[in-house]
């Protein structure tokens, strides 16, 4: 039972459980097993209990379906933050896994820039959410740039492989892309919000199917020896594909 003082807490109210990072709704009712739901546009989640369950059982139940919890209450948090993004002064948009204030000034000359611990717009006046946006991207895109030939360099170097090309594009469910045939890799725009571990484990990850092209046991046996700790770094960015 170790496990459950770890990550829980009693709450006085019975059909409320708490956890480190989210609360959990308990419904008891005339059902036979238990189920459990996180529901979108709201990232609650409840747990329907036949009217039996004892509380102990409904908290091991829950843990052990933290990272699908996890896993889905990312995909909530990111369509909020995508809906509710409206790129002006006082966001907070993250570079590099570090929280970043957005701050917009008027300027005939578009650029965009890190000031202390603001990212930077200077726009026109007058200018709407796509324009500001497009100048974000273009910041990350330039962030990312500055980081990403010495990341791809160690690794080629370390892995005995070698890309013709690496790009950064835009990309709505992937981090990343290998066409082993051409030896070309493509890396997520979006990883310019991830932290620098998660930014050299995509990268590690895309030059490893230049060894092993699947995902099995081959590969995974790159990953373990070049980059030990690629499952922790990959659980916190469940939710697309590489």
């Amino acid at each position: 039972m170790e496990i459950l003082r770890k990550f829980l807490r009693t709450d006085n109210n019975p059909s409320v459980l708490r956890f480190p990072d989210f609360d959990v709704e308990v419904d008891r009712k005339r059902v036979k097993t238990l189920r459990i739901a996180v529901y979108p546009g709201t990232g609650r989640v409840r747990v329907s209990a036949p009217l039996r369950a004892t509380d102990a059982a409904i908290r091991a139940f829950v843990i052990s379906k933290m990272d699908w919890i996890r896993k889905h209450l990312s995909k909530v948090a990111d369509g909020i933050a995508a809906t509710e993004s409206e790129y002006v002064s006082g966001e907070t948009h993250d570079l590099f896994g570090e929280p970043r204030r957005l701050e917009i000034e008027e300027s005939a000359k578009p650029r965009a820039s890190l000031r202390g611990n603001a990212i930077v717009l200077a726009v026109p006046s007058g200018s709407g959410k796509t324009f500001r946006k497009a100048l974000l991207d273009e910041f990350y895109r330039s962030e990312l740039k500055k980081i990403l030939p010495g990341m791809v360099l160690r690794g080629e170097e370390e892995m005995g492989v070698k890309t013709s090309q690496w790009r950064v594009r835009a990309m709505k469910t992937k981090w990343g892309t290998c066409n082993v045939r051409d030896k070309r890799i493509w890396l997520s725009l979006e990883l310019a919000k991830k932290p620098l571990r998660a930014v050299e484990y995509v990268v590690v990850h895309e030059l490893a199917h230049l060894i092993e092209r699947g995902h099995g046991p081959k590969f995974k046996a790159v990953m373990d020896r070049f980059y030990p700790d690629w499952r922790e770094v990959k659980k916190g960015m469940e939710g697309r594909g590489g």
